[in-house]
């Protein structure tokens, strides 16, 4: 099993207030196809 990870997140592991270490327990780590664009618009 795996986890889907939104784009808060992500933007909060970029600002060093998140470690993904916290997900490995839970396998593969997804994002969604809304997440994605998000991150590449900039919203």
């Amino acid at each position: 099993m795996g986890v889907v990870l939104d784009t808060c997140i992500i933007i909060a592991s970029e600002k060093q207030k998140l470690n993904f270490d916290q997900f490995k327990d839970y396998g593969e780590v997804y994002i969604s196809a809304i997440t994605a664009s998000e991150l590449l618009i900039g919203v």
